[in-house]
């Protein structure tokens, strides 16, 4: 990125007694500041970036953008709102670039379908991708402003917590291509129904204009509701119904999956048909981009699955299904799935509290415990939510613990060689910890 203070003040309405002088980096943590950044103090629930603004000077900022006077006056811009004055600039320097932005949403399944997009694309051309959990209203504008000239493709994940999040993310990034890869109930606490969650989807369709192309999954009815909320060209991917890029011939090979796409046969290292239709979307960007099946076939026979996503990781006679970065009701169901498939002496779910349910909280773990009766021989839940894991699963073959520790060391004492674990939790679980401890144990 290169951009003079001039045009940043002008782009975000700001207000500056500085020189003009370029800036090539932007920042909103002191810990990562590099000399020359321009650091926005942003304020959140738990933090006010404003307290270190002299942290910001003394590391060499050019400028930190602040919504207040500071002791700093010829090193500041003024604005009223620094998350937004963020966005804003963002969406400044997107419209001088001259790239195709793929923008990736969906209740489940957004980061391996980036990782897949942008493996398939830059196997054509330069193409950035939304570093890890770069999906939000710091993150996406982060991301933009993360790319050279160079780059041909960028493929930035949208995540929400609350209507008109996407919108917003929309107006910054004015994506080329949409995919909508399923909808489910995924912060669900925070919007109160399904429906809800749909609009909230919808809006990256809705920011779609006539020359743009919308991917969407043709085998979720709520995804294809929203269809016609678009204005883009639409293709589907699907498994079960017809489309564009249908998978045809799926098996299971242990932990390798292997489907057919129109004359193509793929085979990657993951589980579950979830995986399927992450691939479905990547192949369907790569083809829409100009990439041949050939190259994709390859591409995606070497892709490895993102850390904490559904990763088997195997010591001491021990397997390990690490599907920890975060949970809900969902995605848990297809880890369940995934753990009945690998064989083992014996399945052990290791689950962790989902969060942002709200009021239905209770409701999403008794049937996810329910679900676990006929998907593992024992169930040991961690955290407040988690007792009722095991009481959906039935008191005699599920065991609760309020901490990690509790967990691990009754772990320790069960394990033995041939056994096969989920560990999955919601993101503040931290339930990977568990997952290495346990896997280092067994080693030992």
């Amino acid at each position: 990125m290169q951009l003079f203070t001039d045009e940043i003040v002008k782009a975000m309405n700001g207000r500056s007694d500085g020189t003009r002088r370029p800036i090539h980096g932007v920042t909103t943590d002191t810990r990562s500041l590099r000399k020359g950044d321009l650091f926005f103090a942003l304020r959140g629930p738990k933090f006010d970036g404003h307290r270190f603004i002299p942290d910001a000077i003394s590391k060499n900022a050019s400028y930190v953008v602040s919504e207040e006077p500071t002791a700093f006056p010829g090193r500041t811009i003024l604005v009223e709102d620094t998350l937004y004055a963020l966005g804003e600039l963002a969406r400044y320097y997107r419209s001088k670039l001259k790239l195709r932005i793929v923008a990736i949403t969906g209740s489940n399944g957004k980061t391996t379908t980036k990782d897949m997009t942008a493996a398939m694309l830059s196997s054509k051309a330069p193409t950035h991708k939304s570093p890890a959990s770069y999906n939000n209203l710091i993150g996406v504008p982060l991301t933009i402003l993360q790319l050279e000239p160079r780059h041909k493709f960028a493929v930035v994940e949208l995540g929400m917590n609350r209507r008109g999040e996407i919108a917003r993310e929309c107006d910054i990034i004015r994506p080329d291509l949409g995919v909508l890869t399923n909808i489910a109930p995924a912060h669900i606490g925070f919007f109160g129904s399904l429906s809800e969650i749909a609009e909230a989807k919808a809006e990256l369709l809705t920011h779609l204009d006539h020359d743009k192309i919308a991917l969407l999954n043709g085998d979720d009815s709520r995804v294809i509701g929203l269809s016609g909320s678009t204005r883009a060209k639409v293709i589907m991917f699907s498994i079960r119904n017809r489309s564009e890029y249908r998978a045809t011939g799926v098996k299971y090979l242990k932990d390798r999956l292997r489907f057919r796409v129109k004359e193509t046969t793929f085979e990657m290292e993951a589980l579950g048909i979830e995986n399927i239709y992450n691939a479905l979307a990547a192949i369907g960007v790569g083809d829409i981009s100009g990439i041949s099946f050939d190259s994709m076939r390859d591409i995606l026979k070497d892709f490895r699955l993102p850390h904490l996503r559904g990763t088997v990781q195997r010591n001491g006679g021990v397997t390990v299904i690490n599907d920890s970065y975060n949970s809900n009701p969902s995605s848990l169901k297809a880890a369940l799935r995934w753990l009945k498939l690998l064989e083992g002496k014996r399945k052990i779910a290791v689950l962790g509290d989902m969060l942002e349910l709200g009021i239905h909280g209770k409701k999403y773990h008794l049937q996810a415990g329910r679900m676990a009766r006929d998907h593992c021989d024992l169930l040991v839940g961690v955290g407040d939510l988690a007792r009722y894991f095991c009481e959906g699963m039935g008191t005699r073959n599920a065991h609760h613990f309020s901490t990690r520790e509790e967990a691990l060391r009754f772990l320790k004492e069960l394990v033995t060689p041939g056994d096969v674990l989920l560990v999955k939790g919601s993101r503040l679980m931290k339930m990977e910890k568990i997952a290495d401890a346990l896997l280092a144990f067994v080693s030992a």
